[in-house]
């Protein structure tokens, strides 16, 4: 069996995230882990390095644009 792909996975709503992402190295599945504001996106960046097997996606939920505010400085930057 070839290696797995997961093109949207959210590492930071696990609340063991360290170790998910340390499993995800292990097991060698090829991971985009996306996000829903760009703040969660530089956090996950900060605690992270991006890996052969895991690679982080900036995003926006248009869902969230009630309760939290898009910050275009962020985003763009």
């Amino acid at each position: 069996m070839g290696k797995l792909i997961d093109t949207h996975f959210h590492l930071d709503h696990y609340s063991n995230h360290p170790n998910v992402y340390k499993k995800i190295n292990e097991i060698q599945q090829y991971t985009l882990c996306v996000t829903n504001q760009p703040e969660v996106f530089e956090s996950c960046m900060d605690l992270y390095p991006t890996t052969k097997y895991v690679k982080f996606a900036i995003g926006y939920n248009p869902q969230l644009i009630n309760e939290v505010k898009f910050n275009p400085a962020v985003f763009f930057k």
